[in-house]
């Protein structure tokens, strides 16, 4: 996500986490069930995604509409 876009979200944690060695702007929302990651970033994971054969649609609470077709399944991010 971009900085201007997490910066609107006063209700969660945001920060910034070196992920792989590039520094990306996260916000933590612990009552979510899912995660998303920026197609900008999404290139610096190590780990093979799946494509999916549809898009999935999600809806957030601030009405912002995401579009992926992509999964990293049961990955996991430590954060320490």
């Amino acid at each position: 996500m971009t900085t201007a876009y997490a910066k609107r979200w006063n209700d969660t944690m945001q920060d910034i986490l070196s992920l792989y060695g590039i520094d990306v702007c996260v916000r933590f929302d612990t009552g979510s069930t899912h995660s998303f990651i920026a197609p900008q970033a999404v290139c610096h994971i190590p780990v093979l995604k799946i494509i999916l054969p549809y898009y999935l649609i999600v809806t957030t609470l601030g009405d912002m509409v995401l579009i992926g077709s992509e999964v990293f399944k049961d990955y996991k991010i430590m954060v320490t």
